[in-house]
């Protein structure tokens, strides 16, 4: 039996449009749009039919796209219905063949489109079933490359061009195909056929991106909706493992600037904001319902309070029995995202819309430098996603005050020298990193003291034949002082232990055994945390001289005498 293969219309069709791909990227702010769960179902009631697609959803939803001028479409997953009862004689290609041609809006438009697989893509139940191999036609990995070989080749190894990652103008996404799968015969086997949430692979994806805008795309869920019912952690229903690994890629993503994450698999859309054992939250969106048979569901998250899952419900239509899809937009810094659905796939409503404006990065101080009496420079690393910063300088940890000219003052560089400062005080200095699209979060609080005041010498007082007290005027903010002594007004002789000596914070000092009738200079640098002055002027000081020896007279006659 001979089973098709893309045909010379398809082969041209997906040639041209992976050259388009590398042409298409929009220079004006981007807007792309995501369906998925786009199989028909296995009943006549449920929407069956012969080409495992439920191609009039597709295509319509595929113009509405067209007609809302998207730059990109992601479809995550559940494309096709796969060979599973009552399907297990029709080949996969026919399926794929049927999903490309009611996407032909979209594809004839040149329009990017990056599928990532569902689990009804691996069904192949002829073979695994009837194991009629020649009934079945190629594997299911084999036929997705044939129609999807396009897509990158960045996955880890056993999902190469089903997992990947891309940038595409002012924003990055991450496809995940949610199956550990080595090959298509140990699917068959079932073998390894394990569910991998990939953080490794996902972390590297993220430190290797520059933009601000991340989306990352799955088939399943990443919190559970419902008892039994798939997620990343492969199991559904509450205790069954892999939730050390969900937390992760959650808190992962969260760290890195991912905003939303979109899920399917459940045929029906909800939209929640998530956080995982009280991490950071995000907008997690099911997107399920672009085709597949309706799910009712009374919107209540069956995680949520369980595995350190907090959901908060935000929208969700099912019972409606709507087909729908989403559409993204990313203008500058804010991103917009909209649900639209229809009954009759001819009038389209906005049902669901929010959106949400991204900050520049918390600054990271670095240490201050350039301190003196009055000034010093402070620094910082660039923030990503900051045109300027805004920098608080203050005398008060809390910031109650400011000093002049110091409050949200705007710098355009990445250090910032602070003058008109006290000598020997102490300031606290902040940062928040900012664009046109909105300001970040304070920096931690930096601290600095100035340097003290140069100290000023007094005379030396105590003077004796081997010592004399050195003094000064305290110097404000100073913490010690360096006391120096020499025999020489150049200084180039200067005594043992008083080059310098550290004399604490007192304002007077004994210099010690010295020579008598000798002139010695001393000189004094204030200290603190801040830094350290420069000289004080030279002071002069004598020891005084020893007292002379009397000796007895001789030779003492009325006008004279000898000593």
């Amino acid at each position: 039996m001979n089973f098709p293969t893309p045909d010379t219309r398809q082969m041209y069709k997906l040639a041209l449009f992976t050259a388009l791909i590398l042409l298409s990227v929009p220079l004006h702010a981007l807007r792309f749009g995501i369906l998925a769960d786009t199989r028909c179902g296995e009943l006549p009631s449920s929407g069956w039919n012969e080409t495992g697609v439920n191609t009039g959803a597709v295509n319509a939803i595929a113009k509405e796209m067209l007609e809302n001028n998207v730059d990109l479409v992601l479809a995550g997953g559940d494309l096709i219905h796969g060979q599973f009862v009552p399907f297990d004689f029709i080949p996969l290609t026919n399926m794929y063949e049927a999903w490309i041609n009611a996407m032909d809006p979209i594809y004839n438009a040149g329009i990017p489109v990056y599928p990532i697989p569902g689990n009804h893509e691996y069904y192949y139940g002829t073979v695994r079933v009837h194991t009629n191999i020649a009934a079945a036609g190629p594997l299911p990995m084999t036929c997705w490359s044939n129609y999807f070989g396009y897509l990158p080749k960045n996955g880890v190894s056993n999902r190469i061009g089903r997992s990947y990652s891309f940038s595409f103008s002012n924003a990055f996404f991450i496809g995940l195909d949610n199956y550990e799968v080595d090959d298509d015969l140990s699917y068959l086997l079932d073998t390894n056929f394990t569910y991998q949430i990939q953080n490794q692979w996902v972390s590297e994806q993220l430190n290797s991106n520059s933009l601000r805008h991340i989306f990352v795309f799955s088939h399943f869920p990443a919190v559970t909706l419902v008892e039994d019912y798939f997620d990343l952690c492969g199991g559904g229903s509450l205790g069954k493992g892999g939730l050390a690994e969900r937390q992760a890629f959650w808190d992962g993503l969260a760290a890195a600037g991912c905003r939303v994450f979109f899920g399917a698999h459940q045929h029906l859309y909800a939209r929640s904001t998530a956080s995982i054992s009280n991490g950071p939250a995000m907008q997690h969106i099911v997107i399920g319902n672009s085709g597949a048979p309706h799910e009712d569901w009374n919107g209540n998250y069956y995680e949520n309070g369980h595995n350190g899952v907090k959901i908060v419900p935000e929208y969700h239509e099912g019972n409606e029995k709507t087909f729908g899809f989403v559409l993204v937009d990313v203008d500058g810094m804010t991103v917009t995202v909209t649900y639209k659905s229809s009954l009759d796939l001819i009038t389209w409503t906005n049902r669901d819309s929010f959106s949400y404006t991204l900050v520049p990065d918390k600054p990271e101080i670095l240490a201050p430098s350039g301190i003196n009496s009055n000034e010093f420079t402070a620094n910082w690393r660039p923030s990503a996603g900051a045109d300027f910063y805004l920098l608080d300088v203050s005398k008060s940890n809390s910031f109650s005050s400011f000093v002049a000219g110091y409050h949200a003052l705007t710098v355009p560089e990445i250090s910032h020298t602070v003058t008109g400062l006290f000598t020997g005080n102490r300031y606290y200095y902040r940062l928040r990193a900012a664009d046109v699209g909105g300001t970040g979060d304070y920096s931690m609080t930096a601290t600095v003291l100035t340097e003290p005041a140069v100290p000023h010498a007094l005379p030396a007082s105590d003077n004796s034949t081997n010592s004399f007290a050195a003094n000064w005027l305290s110097a404000t903010g100073a913490t010690n002082y360096l006391l120096y002594v020499a025999s020489d007004f150049g200084f180039s002789n200067l005594l043992s232990g008083y080059n310098p000596l550290n004399t604490g914070i007192t304002s007077s000092f004994s210099v010690l055994e010295l020579a008598s009738g000798t002139e010695y200079f001393y000189r004094l640098k204030a200290q603190n945390d801040g830094g350290t002055t420069t000289n004080s002027h030279i002071v002069s000081a004598w020891t005084v001289p020893l007292s002379p020896v009397t000796i007895s007279a001789s030779n003492i006659t009325e006008t004279a005498f000898f000593c």
